[in-house]
């Protein structure tokens, strides 16, 4: 029955004739009506009406829809002209005006809608009338991730977001639309003429706002001289200054250059190029921030309103059109691979996934029965036990119902509040049910920590007194949100089958990924000692985690277990470490089931890092050499070989060094590990770093090698690790044979949190208030714990900081120390100057840094710590795995 604006009896009054326009006019008016009802779920396709603005849009309706009405709950496909520069953007459908929201009534963010992009939306009746976006979405468009990856901006590394938008490109090639856009000149610079130079070391182009973030994949350039150039990305902070979050350092030629790069652009990011005077060509108006010094952070007021450079930016920007549960999936594995550079790509593998199915509703064979009664909604949600039953989303994949009369049927999913008391349609299919039973195969995805549920024409589910109660909650109108008020309990035959992701699963040996390492550095990388570290073995069998190592040399023969006759590198015990958080994670009880890894040692004691990294000399080229060897022995055993990761432990030989002679060696010689040999292996290496302590007998401290090592971690978005609480001997030079496997074990944790885990942060800090006579600092990384420990590593002076002059002259201003949650509070005598440094870790010359008796035990670096519970016991010692703060400093502004 449908409703019109007079009944029969008003017509017909009396049983008087009535005029032929009035029957038409009433049955028009049904018929109208009647399309509507049956319309319900279709999708009103408008069109864009010309002259469209990026904040405000018009659009029609074609004739051919011209039945369908604006009300709640129907969908819209519409295209939007021009990307939006504000939040609520509106689009107005013929007279009717709509505020366009996020999926769950969000406001947007700039940038937000793509223009000449498609939208599926659908219609909220709440003040003021929205579209919310439901169908295939972009990067910004998946519900939260912008605003929750930017609230961990400083809880990444820097360049954290970079590759989890990396990821994005790398894994979902065939099913993401790549846009490429320009930034800075968009003249074909290849037939210009140089009509002057300029540059300066640091260049960063105004203009060159990616609010989504991308990946510059070339920069074309005209270069007068040739030399050295230097391609950058860099975010903006709160305060308005710019960090570098990415770096490559180019060689031009003289004239023309395009020259193909990688590098991320975070979100709301900046690209940057840099050069001596003369190396850049001058040709048209590129407003610039400029600075003559090469900087890593530079304050937006340092701008050049004149420069004319020949320079422009090729740029990725990745939109994704797939399925709402596609963009969860990747943003869940953005999750686990952020800050990586390698993204795990079998992980992404559908066969890869173990997935568990459980039924909503009833378990019951209801085929053949005859309801008892009748009842339900429009809209109505399974509510369970469990808040919420999904954690981790899924696809409803079956649906059986009886129901009382014929009429559409629906099936639904839907997200809710954090209140966990709003639901929101999600995804929907809608079915044409025939009176009795009824089973349909859907693919409607479930959202992250979502529930499902069903509709029907008033009242016509069926309900049966045989069956068990299930609590419900409904609304009277078609998918449209409503508030969890109702408690009802009934025992309807419907059943929902879901399929949700549990686990991961590994595929048979044949053909399986293999994941390389290379553990490289110096003594305290090959070992000290010539002692057996013994592989664990799991029932009676050894444990089999890759190929044999011994110094440079590479045993071919495939699926040996891994031994360390001759070494104490700490790869077995590490990767076997790797392998049993795996297991534990995925409940696994076989090892064989598990990840397969991988190590080679090309490490040299004694040597500097351009002996061990250079271009000279005999150790570079073994290093290489051993490099490619992994790929071909990986091969030769059927598998492929992934290079996961390049672990360094050195700079004892580098002692004098500054720190910025260290950090651009092991940049060089990081980027022709990737660019040599890793094509060979396969995947781009993680880097990782067990950062040095460094010290000399006399108590002489070198502090430039850690800080050096981790600015270049953080360049190249990889990790430090800190290895001052592991054993050591003799005076620090060396680790003992418990440190060496101490190292190890905290290698292979980080190997496990950042491939297959939920990430690995180091421990370290950042200012939040300089203050006056106190400044405040936040912990963060590690499992989100701290304490100070002074029982592994006695009381050190702060607890570890310092205060520095800007030439390196200790400012005893320290008067307190404290700990509380996550902030740590200096109480100082005095303010800390403008250039002054504060420091942990970096220690004073003079003060020996292990015990005076130099008996093997930690270096007296400094006392905080994480409270990350896992320990490894290993020949009858258990080491703590605590993640220990790194060696770090920060200069007030």
């Amino acid at each position: 029955m449908v409703a019109t604006s007079q009944t029969p009896a008003q017509i017909y009054q009396n049983g008087q004739p009535v005029t032929k326009g009035g029957v038409r006019e009433w049955m028009s008016e049904v018929v109208t009506q009647v399309n509507a009802t049956s319309n319900r779920g279709d999708t009103l396709v408008v069109v864009s009406v010309p002259g469209g603005l990026a904040q405000a849009s018009s659009f029609t309706i074609d004739p051919t829809q011209a039945h369908m009405t604006l009300s709640p709950g129907t969908l819209v496909q519409l295209t939007w002209p021009a990307t939006n520069t504000a939040a609520d953007p509106v689009a107005t459908i013929g007279t009717e005006a709509f505020t366009i929201k996020g999926r769950t009534g969000n406001a947007l963010a700039p940038g937000d809608v793509v223009g000449g992009n498609r939208y599926l939306t659908f219609i909220v009746n709440t003040v003021p009338r929205s579209l919310r976006i439901l169908g295939a979405v972009g990067i910004a468009d998946i519900n939260g991730l912008p605003a929750k990856l930017t609230a961990l901006e400083g809880l990444l590394p820097v360049g954290g977001r970079i590759g989890a938008l990396e990821l994005y490109s790398a894994v979902l090639s065939g099913i993401s639309a790549i846009t490429n856009v320009v930034r800075g000149q968009t003249a074909d610079l290849a037939s210009l003429t140089a009509t002057g130079s300029a540059g300066t070391p640091t260049m960063i182009i105004q203009g060159s706002l990616l609010p989504s973030g991308g990946r510059a994949w070339r920069v074309r350039f005209w270069s007068p001289s040739g030399g050295r150039v230097t391609a950058t990305s860099w975010r903006e902070n709160s305060d308005g200054t710019l960090t570098r979050v990415g770096f490559q350092e180019l060689t031009a030629v003289a004239g023309y250059n395009a020259i193909p790069i990688s590098l991320g652009v975070p979100v709301g990011g900046f690209l940057g190029f840099g050069g001596a005077v003369g190396t850049i060509a001058s040709v048209g108006f590129l407003p610039v921030w400029s600075n003559t010094a090469e900087l890593s952070s530079m304050d937006k007021s340092n701008s050049v309103t004149s420069l004319r450079l020949m320079l422009s930016f090729d740029v990725e920007i990745a939109a994704l059109d797939v399925p709402d549960n596609g963009a969860l999936l990747v943003a869940e594995a953005a999750k686990q691979q952020i800050g990586a550079r390698a993204p795990d790509l079998d992980y992404m593998t559908g066969e890869m996934v173990l997935h568990g199915t459980r039924i909503e509703g009833q378990t019951s064979d209801f085929s053949g029965m005859v309801h008892t009664s009748a009842s339900g909604t429009a809209s109505m949600v399974f509510r369970n036990a469990s808040l919420n039953p999904y954690p981790r989303g899924g696809v409803a994949d079956g649906f059986k119902i009886y129901v009382t009369a014929p009429g559409r049927v629906s099936i639904s999913s839907w997200s809710q509040d954090t209140a966990q008391n709003v639901f929101t349609p999600f995804d929907i299919e809608y079915f044409d049910a025939v009176t009795g039973w009824n089973e349909f195969f859907p693919s409607v995805q479930v959202p992250k920590d979502g529930v499902v549920g069903w509709g029907v024409p008033s009242g016509t589910c069926g309900v049966n007194s045989s069956l068990p109660i299930v609590a419900v909650r409904s609304a009277t109108t078609d998918f449209v949100e409503f508030e969890d008020t109702s408690t009802g309990s009934f025992r309807f035959m419907v059943a929902i089958h879901v399929k949700e992701p549990v686990a991961l699963r590994a595929t048979s040996a044949a053909g399986r990924l293999m994941r390389g390492t290379v553990w490289d550095g110096q003594s305290n990388m090959v070992g000290t000692t010539s002692v057996v570290v013994a592989s664990p073995s799991y029932g009676n069998k050894q444990f089999i985690g890759g190929l044999l190592t011994e110094g440079k040399t590479i045993n071919r023969r495939a699926m040996e277990p891994i031994a360390e006759a001759g070494t104490t590198t700490g790869a077995a015990i590490g990767l076997a470490y790797a392998v049993e958080l795996e297991m534990a994670a995925k409940g696994l009880s076989d090892f064989e089931e598990a990840s397969l890894w991988f190590a080679t040692s090309p490490a040299v004691s004694g040597q500097n890092i351009n002996h061990l990294l250079g271009d000279y000399g005999n150790f570079w080229p073994e290093c290489e050499k051993s490099i490619r060897a992994m790929g071909d022995a990986i091969r030769s055993g059927g598998h492929e070989p992934l290079f996961s990761a390049f672990i360094w432990v050195q700079g004892y030989a580098n002692r004098g060094a500054s720190r910025a002679s260290y950090a651009s060696d092991l940049r060089a010689g990081f980027n022709k590990v990737i660019s040599r040999a890793g094509g060979n292996a396969g995947g781009r290496p993680i880097l990782i770093i067990g950062q040095m302590c460094q010290s000399g007998t006399d108590g002489t401290r070198f502090p430039e090698i850690p800080m050096a090592q981790r600015d270049i971690a953080r360049e190249f978005y990889g990790h430090v690790f800190s290895i001052y609480p592991c054993e050591w001997n003799d005076a620090g030079v060396h680790l003992s044979t418990k440190g060496h496997v101490h190292k190890g074990l905290i290698a292979g944790k980080i190997l496990y949190d950042v491939m297959l885990g939920d990430g690995y942060m180091e421990t370290h800090w950042t200012v939040s208030s300089w203050g006056g006579s106190t400044l405040t600092l936040t912990m963060r990384g590690g499992n989100g714990s701290y304490v100070f420990d002074t029982t592994r590593i006695p009381a050190v002076a702060n607890m570890g900081f310092d205060i520095w002059s800007s030439v390196g002259v200790l400012q005893d201003i320290i008067t307190g120390v404290s700990l509380a949650g996550s902030t740590v509070t200096l109480t100082l005598s005095r303010a800390v100057a403008s250039g002054e440094v504060l420091t942990y870790g970096k220690g004073r010359t003079g003060v020996t840094p292990m015990p005076s008796n130099e008996a093997p035990g930690p270096y007296q670096i400094g006392n905080v710590r994480d409270t990350d519970s896992r320990s490894r016991v290993v020949d009858g010692v258990t080491y703590p795995l605590f993640n220990w703060c790194s060696i770090m400093d920060a200069a007030r502004p």
